[in-house]
């Protein structure tokens, strides 16, 4: 189910990437990191984090 954040939170989410997918054993079969940004209502607020292209995990 998708769902809109910025009615709740008044924040907006945006990545590189449109999808990222894993294997059942937790690993991606794209090489590149996705960076997902999150901007809130003011354009000072804003911050972001990387995940991490093979293995998932979460840079920053």
């Amino acid at each position: 189910m998708r769902r809109s954040t910025s009615p709740d939170f008044n924040v907006t989410l945006s990545a590189t990437q449109d999808s990222v997918q894993f294997d059942p054993r937790g690993l991606s079969l794209e090489t590149l990191n996705t960076i997902v940004r999150f901007t809130g209502n003011v354009s000072a607020n804003t911050d972001s984090v990387i995940i991490a292209g093979y293995t998932g995990k979460v840079v920053r």
